[in-house]
């Protein structure tokens, strides 16, 4: 199904919204899909959006429990009170943020991600939450700003990374590591230079042995790296073969330079 909007949004509904199967292309001059009070839900699917707004938006909720998600162009990829990602396989190119998710007047804001793959290539913040962000499972890959005033991971509440997966490039000025109440180890890199795109980060443990590698495919002076294979001890880290720094893991957090979050205590009791 083809379904071009030249004047508003494309697919609309005033309660829920749930999509099981089928395969969408969407062009709108508004928001891709969208519901004004209710949950947006897709259970499958192939799904092409290019909007001119946000690519799916909900007032309340969006659940994605499987389906392969491009949207190719939008203001913002994702926007809700509550976004929950459970599997699929989702690619986001948005001029504002990635995943969005803020108040319409609800007070328990959050992200939730417990599986899929999600790739955001993002000119504002990759992930932005106004509430709380989880990450209990999956893979997640930022290539977020370039420019001050914006960050590859950018949250109010906390960031709990208990599983998972997460890359995120983007720039030291507003860069953020995940918060103290995270089960799993991450590091928070600021460089001290701007990085080309295309440039290879490699990380290896102290014996040299190569224990990841990705190489970016937009200018960056920040990465933030979670994994499960992330543990305790020293490591080196490489920019295009060439030795960079080292860092110490001794807990959950390691922040290696400066940033403005540096990553937050849990949440008050």
């Amino acid at each position: 199904l083809t379904i071009n909007s030249n004047f508003q949004t494309a697919i609309i509904s005033k309660d829920n919204l749930t999509i099981n199967n089928g395969n969408l292309d969407i062009n709108s001059a508004g928001d891709g899909l969208k519901s004004d009070n209710g949950i947006i839900t897709i259970n499958d699917g192939i799904f092409s959006i290019n909007s001119e707004k946000q690519g799916i938006q909900s007032h309340s909720s969006i659940i994605i429990n499987n389906g392969d998600i491009n949207i190719g162009n939008s203001s913002e990829g994702m926007e809700a009170e509550q976004i929950i990602i459970n599997n699929g396989k989702i690619k986001i190119k948005s001029t504002d943020d990635g995943l969005n998710t803020s108040s319409n007047g609800g007070t328990d804001i959050k992200m939730i991600i417990n599986g899929g793959i999600i790739e955001i290539d993002s000119q504002a913040d990759g992930l932005d939450s106004n509430g709380d962000i989880e990450l209990n499972g999956g893979k997640v890959i930022i290539n977020g700003p370039t420019e001050k005033g914006n960050g590859a991971i950018d949250y109010d509440g906390i960031f709990k990374i208990t599983l998972g997966e997460i890359i995120a490039f983007g720039s030291s000025s507003m860069s953020m590591n995940a918060s103290s109440d995270s089960k799993q180890n991450s590091v928070l890199i600021n460089l001290n230079s701007e990085q080309k795109s295309g440039t290879k980060f490699s990380l290896k443990d102290s014996a040299g042995n190569l224990v990841y590698e990705v190489s970016s495919t937009k200018s960056f002076s920040s990465i933030m790296f979670s994994a499960d294979f992330l543990e305790k001890g020293d490591y080196i880290y490489e920019l295009n073969g060439v030795n960079t720094g080292n860092f110490t893991i001794s807990s959950t957090l390691t922040n290696v330079g400066n940033s403005r979050g540096m990553g937050r205590g849990p949440s008050p009791i």
